[in-house]
């Protein structure tokens, strides 16, 4: 029974006593018993029975620049209880209360994961008995705050947190670190972008800019800072308060979209320092969105391979052509989506999607290639090929294109005997080194908002 059930029970009570009695006596544990007039007493209120408060035992150890690992032990292990770490800052300008903390972090999961109940939040959230994380991403050279503090049902905290103290070491200099960048998922207007850092305590700018539009590494690194300064000013922040929040540290995979389709684009990243200014090196990888995105039509491919010589050995005319070289099969089936399909064999490893691009691949392939063909014959040199093929739907929109490298090696050839359906074979088309592209358009995209990038450790404070 909850507290206002109670409360208003004993009402119904009091007014009932005004009627049938004068006084009443509580009869305590003790062998007490108390006597009141009804007359004097307004009401009774019985206080909600309080939980205990628990301690966590906590240790921070394997501390480095930018991680360190935080391990909890309770007194209770029937306990639930969240634990995390913020900067000293966060800590002070919060009063030093970690509940009003824990508090807003569960409120502000609440708001933006409106689908989950508190019940699966608090369970995706909170621990119980011994438990231990490590924290990455951590900025280097600074002052944390490690905490542990009960929470009840209803995502409220209740006792004293158990807090301690512990710092981050120095980071490395940010004019030594260097950039890997990558990207993958690359459709006509979206693309993942990978960004590996030498030194994951550096914090760095990452972005993406129009070919067209790149005005040079000092220039991007001076528009940038000017975009920082301007939001700084307009959102009432410092611009190193900014910079924390925009920059990366570590590795970093970012989804970015709003590309143009067939437009070729720079992303660029370099260090950053505290006042938004480069700290070192400008690193920038080039790549080109698609011209369409892809349809579901799709084909799929078996293939196997005989020894030319054996082939040849059965019908020296026939078979003039393979003396000394592999004889393969392939079957094609479509999709129901794929209207139409195209299917080549490139002598080399054409894998690579930087060095031949899927629209340049695909025309190449159209040009040199078989159209339509459910089954088809090529002879080639023993040595690592790269079967090419895609199908279009009715209404001419390519599915992916497909890249199978093969190596053929004598030892895995077929016996000849299983060679069943004969037919002229075509030559190996060799896809040219220097592939054409399709005519890009011109867009321009200039940077003038500050995006809002979630930073690497957990957030604290809302």
């Amino acid at each position: 029974m909850n507290r206002k059930s109670i409360v208003f029970l004993l009402t119904l009570f009091f007014s009932a006593l005004a009627v049938s009695a004068q006084s009443f006596r509580v009869f305590m544990k003790s062998g007490v018993v108390e006597q009141y007039e009804c007359a004097e007493v307004d009401s009774l209120v019985f206080d909600e029975p309080q939980l205990t408060s628990p301690t966590f035992g906590l240790s921070c150890t394997d501390i480095t620049m930018t991680s360190a690992l935080l391990s909890v032990i309770p007194d209770d292990d029937n306990v639930r209880y969240y634990f995390d770490c913020v900067t000293m800052d966060q800590y002070e300008s919060s009063n030093e209360n970690i509940a009003s903390i824990v508090e807003g972090y569960i409120t502000h999961l609440q708001q933006n994961y409106p689908m989950l109940s508190l019940a699966d939040i608090l369970d995706a959230l909170l621990s119980t008995g011994p438990a231990s994380d490590e924290v990455k991403g951590l900025p280097a050279a600074t002052d944390f705050v490690f905490y542990a503090i009960a929470v009840n049902d209803e995502g409220k905290c209740y006792g004293e947190a158990s807090t301690i103290a512990f710092r981050t070491l120095q980071g490395g200099n940010p004019e030594d670190c260097t950039f890997e960048i990558s990207y993958a998922n690359v459709s006509s207007s979206a693309l993942t972008v990978l960004v590996t850092p030498s030194d994951d305590s550096v914090p760095y700018w990452m972005s993406i800019a129009a070919c067209d539009d790149y005005p040079g590494d000092k220039a991007m690194a001076m528009n940038v800072k000017e975009a920082i300064e301007e939001y700084a000013t307009s959102k009432g922040m410092t611009v190193e308060q900014v910079v924390k929040g925009v920059t990366f540290t570590g590795a970093c995979s970012s989804e970015e979209s709003g590309l143009q389709p067939n437009t070729s684009y720079y992303i660029y990243v370099y260090a950053m320092d505290e006042n938004g200014d480069s700290a070192g090196k400008m690193y920038k990888k080039k790549f080109t969105t698609l011209l369409t995105d892809y349809s579901d039509a799709d084909v799929s491919l078996k293939y196997r391979f005989f020894n030319g010589d054996d082939l040849y050995a059965l019908d020296a005319e026939k078979y003039a052509k393979t003396k000394g070289r592999v004889y393969i099969q392939a079957i094609i089936t479509p999709n129901e989506a794929a209207a139409n399909w195209a299917l080549a064999l490139a002598q080399n490893d054409l894998t690579d999607e930087q060095a031949y691009p899927e629209e340049a691949t695909k025309n190449a392939v159209l040009q040199g290639g078989f159209l339509n063909v459910t089954e088809k014959f090529f002879v080639a040199d023993w040595t690592t090929c790269t079967f090419l093929y895609f199908a279009a739907d009715a209404a001419g929109i390519d599915g992916p294109l497909k890249r199978l490298l093969v190596t053929f090696d004598p030892v895995n050839a077929r016996p000849v005997n299983e060679l069943e359906t004969m037919d002229a074979p075509a030559s190996i088309k060799r896809i040219p080194q220097v592939l054409s592209r399709r005519s890009s358009s011109v867009i321009s995209r200039r940077f003038t908002t500050l995006k809002q990038r979630r930073r690497t450790f957990r957030p604290s404070i809302f």
